[in-house]
């Protein structure tokens, strides 16, 4: 006989247990409030509308997961890897992101999108629509695909605001 796991076993057992388990339990939520998630393999996971408010999800390595819609009040996410995660209509508010600053624009660009940078010692990373990339990357798919219309006038007006607060902040932390 074997017992159906446990929402937060699915879950430490990555992205395809949960896949199993969400699907065997369609139309619940993932409460996982509270739940000690630190170092997990959170990888390619779907976790998207997920209550993770509290949640210590310390060193878990959370590439490529979609977060879209979940909500992280409170939750501890330093070391976390968020390289690729998907993180439209998250709610990060009174998260800990370590030494990570994030920035949201919307709606930004010619398809009224989120424009979201994330920026730490380990990671630059711009995502809107279908890009995912560098703040270099970024730039550059810009002039690419927007020349000097308005919209890539006002994603390069973004961006040199983005690297201001990043000036201020690195000449902030040498005083």
């Amino acid at each position: 006989m074997t017992t159906t796991p446990t929402i937060l076993e699915a879950v430490r057992g990555g992205a395809v247990a949960l896949a199993g388990w969400r699907e065997s339990h369609l139309g619940e939520g993932l409460n996982l409030s509270d739940a000690d998630l630190s170092g997990a393999d959170l990888s390619d996971a779907d976790l998207s509308g997920a209550d993770l408010s509290g949640a210590d999800l310390s060193g878990a390595d959370l590439r490529g997961a979609d977060l879209s819609g979940a909500d992280l009040r409170g939750a501890y996410l330093r070391g976390a890897n968020l390289s690729g995660v998907g993180l439209s209509r998250t709610n990060l508010s009174g998260a800990d992101l370590g030494d990570a600053r994030t920035w949201l624009f919307s709606p930004a660009g010619s398809r009224g999108d989120c424009l979201q940078v994330v920026e730490s010692p380990r990671l630059d990373q711009v995502h809107t629509g279908c890009f995912w990339g560098t703040l270099q990357e970024f730039e550059a798919a810009v002039t690419k695909t927007h020349g000097d219309n308005q919209w890539g006038r006002q994603y390069r007006d973004i961006i040199a605001l983005v690297r201001k607060w990043l000036a201020e902040a690195k000449e902030e932390a040498t005083k």
